[in-house]
């Protein structure tokens, strides 16, 4: 089953407007709160430092897990029991890169969409 969170562009940012999980509700999240639009490399530039496992911002943290091939998006106030959202490393960066390229052209709604494996994210008018 294909899971997605949907952004739509209000006062000058994305905001997650819905998502089919509390997992992918920590993806919009992460996006809406701590990367934005221009995106904050940090967030992917990060992974490539061996000595750091996580990244975090207010709400949302990126851990590094499974000898640094999987990505655990994890709100901080739920980080004891609360859902995680995982996906493999190259996932994450591909996603952070095609939500870059498309919130370059500040479409009216951003969609991100998981089906198990794979990422997809697209602009919608």
């Amino acid at each position: 089953m294909v899971k997605k969170t949907t952004f739509k562009w209000v006062d000058e940012r994305y905001w997650c407007i819905g998502a089919d999980s509390l997992e992918m509700h920590n993806v919009g999240s992460l996006f809406s709160t701590e990367i934005g639009c221009p995106p904050k490399k940090f967030f992917v530039e990060w992974i490539d430092n061996p000595n750091i496992y996580r990244a975090h911002g207010n709400i949302i943290t990126v851990d590094l897990l499974e000898k640094r091939t999987i990505i655990e998006i994890r709100n901080v106030l739920d980080e004891e029991e609360g859902p995680a959202f995982r996906m493999p490393k190259e996932e994450y960066i591909k996603m952070f890169w095609l939500w870059e390229a498309i919130c370059k052209k500040r479409p009216r709604e951003i969609i991100i969409f998981w089906d198990g494996k794979e990422i997809t994210v697209e602009g919608r008018n």
